[in-house]
């Protein structure tokens, strides 16, 4: 049975993920700069910010304009977001699993990192990266595949975008 996973995923994949919503393709739900908007406003934020990132085309747009009005209030929004994530990804995984998480942003990095993140780390530090092309239909073959990962582009592989990984324990 599986006892831990390690999520890492972009803000624009998991605010939604924050806000409820698990089919993160935007066919089904698109509200990122909502939920980001909330967070904001239960952070502190004016209603002119949260206009203002309600204008927002992307989620890494809205940050870092929340960001640069303020950012006593920009980390208490990520605390706010983080706790809200990690309720939604528990709730789904029930108690039996031990669910770390990391979100990131292209411009600004690590946004967030659940506590269990080290602990993670150090407990599975005896795992390689496999093969996995017996794993994956061959149109999601890729030169990283045989490594033991793959990206997935919704442009190109029509998809929602994906890392995926596989690892082995190490004898």
């Amino acid at each position: 049975p599986i006892q831990s996973v390690l999520i890492v995923g972009h803000i624009g994949k998991m605010i939604k993920i924050a806000g409820g919503i698990m089919q993160t393709h935007s066919k089904y739900a698109d509200c990122r700069m909502e939920i980001i908007g909330v967070h904001a406003a239960v952070a502190g934020a004016d209603s002119k910010t949260v206009k203002s990132i309600m204008e927002c085309i992307t989620a890494e747009q809205a940050l870092l304009l929340l960001k640069s009005h303020n950012q006593q209030i920009f980390q208490n929004t990520i605390q706010s977001i983080k706790e809200k994530l990690i309720y939604h990804i528990r709730h789904r995984m029930g108690e039996y699993v031990n669910c770390c998480v990391v979100v990131f942003s292209e411009k600004l990095g690590v946004l967030i990192q659940s506590e269990n993140v080290e602990w993670f780390l150090e407990q599975y530090k005896n795992f390689e990266l496999e093969d996995i092309r017996t794993y994956l239909p061959s149109e999601f073959y890729s030169e990283t595949a045989e490594n033991g990962y793959v990206t997935l582009y919704p442009h190109i592989h029509h998809t929602d975008g994906f890392f995926i990984a596989r690892f082995i324990r190490k004898e």
